[in-house]
This record gives structure tokens, sequence and C-alpha cells, in this order.
């Protein structure tokens, strides 16, 4: 794998935002009817980078949304109840390769 885009995307929403929401993962908020994670993988995908997120309260959903937008050029990673991002973040890559020509890491909440 040459370039790959990280999203790292474990964490559920805080509590003050599920009543508008759900208990749904930060990068899963809508913007302008889709999910923010499609609007930071999309210019990476036009640019032939392959797309993994780190996911765990909303794995399954996150991996529906990843499919319909890229499919076999995105993966999603379940990388269970991380503590740290840094924790997120090497979960992904002990999944999809630690050793990209290019790694970008973009925060889904960001």
């Amino acid at each position: 794998m040459k370039k790959l885009l990280i999203i790292p995307n474990a964490g559920l929403l805080p509590e003050e935002l599920r009543a508008d929401f759900g208990p749904i993962s930060t990068g899963m908020i809508p913007l302008d009817a889709e999910p923010a994670l499609c609007l930071i993988a999309r210019p990476y995908l036009e640019s032939g980078f392959h797309v993994a997120v780190g996911a765990h309260g909303d794995a399954a959903a996150v991996e529906r949304q990843m499919r319909r937008l890229a499919a076999g050029r995105a993966s999603v990673v379940d990388v269970g109840p991380t503590a740290t991002i840094a924790a997120t973040v090497e979960a992904v890559l002990d999944r999809v390769g630690r050793n990209p020509e290019s790694l970008v890491v973009h925060f889904a909440d960001t």
C-alpha cells in the first residue's frame, strides 16, 4: 500500500450530542446529508489513497458507509475500546500494514 489515510473514529459522541444524533461516533455526524467520514475520505480516495477507519462503538455502521463510498479501497478496523488516539492509530497500522510510502492521519472530529 503506497498511500494510506487513517481516520481514528473509535469514540462515541458525548452525552450532550447523543440527544440530537444518537449513539454514533463523531465521524458519523451528518454534514450536508452524509457522514463527516465520507467528506473527509472522498478527496483522499480520489488521490489514490487507501482509507482505513479505526472504529469501535458503531463499527458496523461505519463499515456500511465506507463500503458504499469506496468498495475495496477502504477498510474499517474494529480497534476495540482503545484509551488513546495513539492506540487507535496503532491498532489500525497493525491490521493494514506499517510501511506506507505516505501516511496521513485525519481526525474525524476536526
